[in-house]
This record gives structure tokens, sequence and C-alpha cells, in this order.
């Protein structure tokens, strides 16, 4: 009996001081996001500001607060209208000078931004929690910025950064008149504005600082990247004072790019400033900048402030819904983190990311190569930290990283043995090698020509099955004896120059069938010839635009291209390996390279792998098992052939509720409007009711059983996409440049093929 409780002591502190280590005292999580719920972006974080020892949390339609040394949080104002809960769907439209957008801490009161009208007011709850309002200020806005609509005033102006500093409100706004950024300083007790002059193109972020002045990242459009070192610059964090509209810098922070500082906030008892990015907090303290605090948020984007100082810490905060506080104490990092490479935030890695608290993970933006060769040295060199990497089969040559062990041996763990035995054996072949697992599927892509079935047969036209057959029909389609349809049909809309299209088409599916039955790529064969042939037999003068005519001289799509897209199609150049409700119209187009080839569909897999020198084995072996119990029922779909059940939409009640009530104010203004608004608004309501009627049926699964069985014939046809030999070299441009020679007429078939197999042959020699 001792002998247990003395185990279960040590292993108590054991746990105790591993949990000591990986997180800095007084970190928390307050809001975590519900994945699950389509809508969270509406119940989301919208902004915080602080007041003394209280936070103050704009969500939903409500403020809520926490105090310091507490992770409630309590309702105090309720009954809002904000633009996270959706204010379109109110219809007194003198509610809507009271839209809460973002919140700011302005004379000891809580200050609310209208972003829809430009107004500002203070904001209080009553007795019972619903929202007193102050005076509403009107932002004295230029004229053409204001827009009516509907008896109601709306912006061509986009508040981008906003900060609060004595009485005045400085925006960071977008003008959709001028297309430009500018820096607009406003009174808060009059609303008047001026410009500030002489202000960088760019402003990142802003924030208050000492004695009313602002901190602000701000740099030039052309300063973002230099082109001799191949890397994004830093930019320089400047103090802005609006006394005198001058600009001071700061301080330059080498390592943090413009793109990286995403919210500023300032100590003013310590003097230190503070720097949120993805992943990590900065803390910069007489010029000296460090690494402060890890935190899993890897996009801090959003509306408001997302990072503030609170009681000796910082809550951040993101788009869906998390908001967290972190110390920024240097000295309590913890010393095991995960380094992603060209991976992203996605809701699996949100999941995955939950499930182990104990490891800060964060991307990087360092980990893109060209070649297997490049990415390789890299491992080797061991320059910077990268723990799991992300590829896509089809850049990449996989086998020859695996080869010359680059990746490390994951089969050790059953998780990611049986996820990769369960998908489709082409794609768990691509990542096993000698009985070994070297790296996990984690998403697979895929596009296709598509016919309009019932255009087709309206017009007594047959599905062409190779390209010769395609060629044929659209040469048809544009003869003289046609010129009926060419009024109201198109080949397809989203390119003018057909001819072309259909040969870019040609050459990338001809090398990827090649590729994918393993033979060496040449153009010297039957098969491509009678392709190239076929397609140099087309005239489409008739229906195809040249050049010059796609687009004017400002660069906007001409008038001939614009009315191209009014007409129906009969071909699509894009169709994807896509699970939900498409047209039934459109079938995939299965065009082969020739009679005697078999229709084959390359598919983009990315995998993720680990560094087999990273000092992080464990952790990483252990994201990717909880990245694969992330994976989402739609995603195996794609990715395995034995999930085969429909997905049930999870948010179908909630949407049908939200469609039912919009549906019964529409009826409710029709009911009280002018008989001149009352046709447009039923117009509307039957329009309503037709969907709602539908989205009965259709709408009760995210991904129907039909959609599955559409999708499992198409993969029946499915190849691994291999890296192109044609563009394998990006700095050779020598074979592009061959073959605009040959589509401009320079020079013959038999030239292009001849030149263009002695070129593949040395660019596939070079790439062994």
């Amino acid at each position: 009996m001792m002998k247990r409780l003395i185990s279960a002591l040590l292993a108590a502190l054991m746990i105790f001081g591993t949990a000591s280590a990986l997180a800095a005292a007084g970190d928390m999580t307050l809001l975590t996001a519900n994945l699950e719920n389509d809508y969270r972006y509406q119940e989301a974080v919208g902004d915080i500001a602080v007041i003394g020892d209280t936070l103050y949390v704009l969500r939903g339609n409500e403020i809520d607060t926490v105090q310091a040394g507490s992770t409630e949080l309590v309702p105090y104002i309720t009954g809002l209208i904000t633009q996270r809960g959706y204010y379109q769907n109110d219809t007194d439209q003198a509610d809507l000078q009271h839209v809460v957008s973002r919140i700011f801490c302005w004379q000891d009161s809580l200050l609310c931004l209208n972003t829809i009208n430009g107004s500002v007011f203070t904001v209080r709850p009553n007795d019972a929690g619903n929202p007193v309002y102050g005076d509403v200020i009107t932002l004295q806005l230029d004229e053409e910025k204001r827009v009516q609509e509907s008896g109601f005033v709306y912006l061509d102006f986009y508040f981008e950064e906003v900060a609060v500093t004595g009485n005045s409100m400085l925006v960071s706004g977008y003008d959709d008149n001028t297309g430009r950024m500018g820096l607009f300083c406003f009174d808060l007790t009059t609303g008047a504005m001026h410009t500030v002059e002489n202000m960088p193109e760019q402003i990142r972020t802003l924030a208050p600082y000492k004695d009313g002045k602002l901190l602000m990242i701000a740099g030039e459009q052309d300063d973002f990247y230099d082109g001799e070192k191949n890397e994004y610059r830093a930019w320089p964090l400047s103090v802005y004072d609006p006394a005198d509209d001058s600009l001071t810098e700061l301080a330059r922070v080498d390592g943090l790019r413009y793109y990286d500082a995403e919210a500023l906030c300032y100590d003013a008892a310590e003097d230190v400033v503070y720097i949120a990015a993805p992943n990590k907090i900065f803390r910069l303290q007489d010029g000296v900048c460090q690494l402060a605090a890890y935190h899993p948020i890897s996009s801090l984007y959003g509306e408001g402030a997302i990072a503030a100082l609170f009681a000796g810490q910082i809550a951040l905060y993101d788009n869906d819904g998390n908001l967290m506080l972190r110390t920024p104490d240097p000295a309590q990092l913890p010393t095991e983190t995960l380094c992603i490479a060209g991976y992203y935030s996605s809701d699996r890695h949100n999941r995955a990311a939950a499930a182990m608290q104990d490891v800060p993970i964060f991307f990087t933006r360092e980990g893109y190569f060209n070649t297997a060769q490049e990415l390789g040295q890299a491992l080797a060199a061991g320059e910077n930290q990268l723990d799991i990497i992300t590829v896509s089969l089809d850049w990449m040559d996989f086998n020859r990283l695996m080869d010359k062990g680059y990746c490390y041996d994951l089969s050790g763990s059953s998780v990611l043995r049986d996820y990769v035995n369960d998908l489709y054996p082409f794609i768990a072949d691509a990542v096993r090698k000698d009985g070994k697992l070297y790296a996990i599927p984690i998403e697979i892509n895929g596009s296709y020509w598509q016919y309009n079935e019932k255009t087709l047969q309206e017009l007594g036209l047959t599905p062409p099955t190779t390209f010769a057959e395609l060629a044929a029909l659209m040469n048809d389609f544009a003869s003289d004896t046609h010129e009926n349809w060419w009024e109201e049909y198109t080949l397809f809309s989203d390119e003018g120059v057909f001819k072309d299209s259909l040969f870019y088409k040609a050459m990338e599916d001809y090398e990827q069938y090649v590729l994918s039955s393993g033979r060496t790529l040449s153009l010297d064969t039957p098969e491509f010839r009678a392709m190239m042939q076929a397609i140099e037999e087309m005239d489409l003068g008739n229906v195809e635009l040249s050049e010059d005519e796609l687009w004017d001289d400002e660069g906007n799509p001409s008038e001939e291209m614009e009315a191209l897209w009014e007409k129906t199609e009969l071909f699509q150049t894009y169709g994807d390996l896509y699970l939900g409700n498409q047209e039934r119209n459109w079938q995939p187009l299965r065009l082969r390279v020739s009679e005697d080839a078999s229709f084959a569909l390359p598919v983009s897999v990315t995998v993720m792998f680990v560094n087999p020198r990273s000092a992080n084995l464990e952790a990483a072996v252990r994201y990717l098992e909880n990245l694969v119990r992330a994976t989402e029922e739609q995603d195996l779909i794609k990715l395995s052939p034995n999930h085969n059940d429909p997905v049930i939409n999870k948010n179908y009640e909630q949407t049908m509720k939200l469609l039912q009530e919009n549906l019964a104010r529409t009826e409710k203004q029709l009911a009280e409007a002018d008989p001149i608004d009352k046709p447009d608004l039923q117009e509307s309501v039957d329009w309503m009711k037709e969907y709602i009627e539908e989205f009965k049926t259709e709408g009760q699964y995210s991904v129907k059983a039909e959609a599955i069985e559409a999708y499992r014939a198409l993969m029946e046809s499915a190849v691994l996409r291999c890296p192109s030999v044609i563009y394998s070299n990006s700095n050779d441009d020598s074979f592009w440049t061959l073959r605009q020679r040959y589509l401009d007429g320079q020079i013959t078939l038999d030239q292009f093929i001849q030149e263009g197999s002695g070129k593949l042959r040395l660019m596939q020699m070079e790439n062994q």
C-alpha cells in the first residue's frame, strides 16, 4: 500500500514538474473554438478591450467580462446588434445606428465603433443587462465615401486598423473609390476628420503608446521583399504623434517580417512593447527583442485589437473563437516545441494541437523548396528547426527523399500504419518503401474537364472520349453550318483562346499519362503526334477571341469576353474532386490520349513526414497521430475507398431555423411595404420558400450518397500525379520557349516533336 502511495506521489510530482516546464505560470485558455459549428464565426470574439482589472470581450451579440485572476466569462451587456451576430438579419433600420463593430477603452468607458455607417458611441448596461447607448457621433468622412441605400448610409470605405488615444481615433482605412490605403484622424467629440499626410502605403497594425502617441508597423509596398537576399524584409516599428502627424522609427526587429507582426500592445509600467505574431509573442525593451511566449494560434487575423495587455499577461484571440492568456516571460519558455513546414492552420490542425497542449506548435514559411535535393540539403545542414515537413508528391520526388534517408520511419506507430493501410492502394504505396512507412497522406486534389450533358443532347452532339474527338467536335461547332449556335452557346467561357487551352490540356494529360505508367517521357510517339495533328487541324476563328481581344487597355475583361460569360457552355475546363452537391448537368469528360489508351485522372496527394534529425521525434509522431485521429469523415471518403456512408450536416437544424426566421422577416416587410416595393419583396419571398423546400431534402447531408458514388467512379481511373519533367527545372524556360514557338507557328509539328523530345531527354537525365 505504501509503495503504491509513494509511486503515485512521484508520478504526480513528475507530471507537475513537466507541466510547469512546458507552460508559463498563469497561461490559460478562456474560450475554445467549437470546430463543429459552421456558424462559429458569428459567436467568435470580435474584439477585446481592457479597463483596469477587467477584460471586455465582444462576441456574438453580447459583451462579456473576465476579471483578473478568473477564467470565467460573465455576460455584461446582451442584446447588441453586432457584425459577428449578423446584423443583416434585423430589418429595423433605426437599430442599425447602434451596430457594434469594435470596442475600445475611452475615458474609462466602453466606446463602440460602427463600421457600417462610420459612427462612434458609448455603451453601458442597465440593471437588466441590456445596452444603454450614449450620443452617436458621426465620423466626418468625405461625402463620396457615404452611400445611401434603402434609407440607410453605408460606406465605400473599410476600417482596417483602428486605435484610440486621448480624444482621437486613428484609422488605417481602405478607400474603395481610390483603391488606396490612408491614415485618418477623427475627433471623438465632434467627429471631425483630417487625413494624415506622408504616411507609408501599408499600415500593418496600430496600438496606443505613451504620451498620447501610437505604435505603428508600416512600410512601403515595394519594400516587402529583398530580391538580392531572396527574403522578406523586417518593417520598422515606429511611433506616430497625433500632435504634429510625425512618424519616428523606434526599432527594426530582425527576423520579424512585415506579415509576422499581427498586433501590438504596450506595458507603460515596464516600458515594454509586445508584438504578437503567429504562434509567438515577442517583447521589445531598451532596443532588445526577445521571444517571450508561445501560443497555438497560427493565424491571428481579426477585425479588432487581436491582443491586449491584461493584468500582466497578453490576451489574444483569433477568428475561429479561441481566446487565451499568455505570460510573456522569456524565463518561462518551454524547452520542447514543434515546427511544421509547408502546412497551414486548419480545423484538423486545431484539433490535433488541442490534444497536445503541452507542446507549443508553430508553422514556418521557411520550409518551401523547389526540389528534393534542395530539401535534403536543408535537412542535412540542420540550419532551421524543421520537425515536420509537408510536400505535394506532384511537386517533389518523394522516392528520392525516402532513398536518401531524409524521412523518419513511422512504422512503429500502429495508429499511422492502420490509417495508411486504409487508404487507396496507389496512395499508400507512394509513402511506403521496403515495408516501412515514411509519410502520412493528408490531402488529395484533382481536376478534370466537364461537359454539359443536357446541352450536348439538345444540340445532338456526342460527348468526346479522346482529344482527337474533342478537337473534331470543337472544329465542327465553329464551322459555318452551325452559325445559329454561336449567339447562345460557347465552347467554354473562362477562356477565349479555345485552341490554345486544348493544347495545354493535351500536353499536361499526355505527360501525366506517360509518367504514371512508368515510361520515359517523349513526344515522338504515335499518340502524341495524333493529338497534335487533330489540334492543328482546328479552325476556330469564328468563335474564339485573339489574345488582344480578351482584355481592354486598362486590363479589364473586354466586352467580347464578358459576352462569352453570358452564353451557355458546352464544356468547363475545371472540375474538382469535390464531394458537395454539384449541378447534375455537368459530367466528367473522360478524355483519353488515344483510342487504345485508358482514361487516366491525375490526382495530387499532399503528405507529411518527419525529419529524422528532429530533436522532437516523439512529439512529431504524436502530432501526426492526433492529426490522423482528427481527420474529418469527408476527407477520409476522398482518401480511402472504405468510407462510404453519407455525412450528416450537423448544422442542418440551425441553418433551417435561420432560413425560416429570415423568411418570416421578409414576409413581414412585404406586408408593411409600399406598393412600389412589393414586387421585389414578393420575388424574394418566393425564392426563399423555394430554397427552403429544396434545403429540406438537399441540406440534410454534407456529403450525399450519390456524390460518394460519383467520386468512386472517377477514382477508378485515378493515377498519382508525378513531378512534371517539363517544369522540373524552374530556371530553364527552354521548353516553354520551344512550345511557344510552335504555338506561334515559327516551327512545324515535326520540329517541335524532335526538338522537344531531345530537350526532355536531357532534362530527365539531369533529374536522375
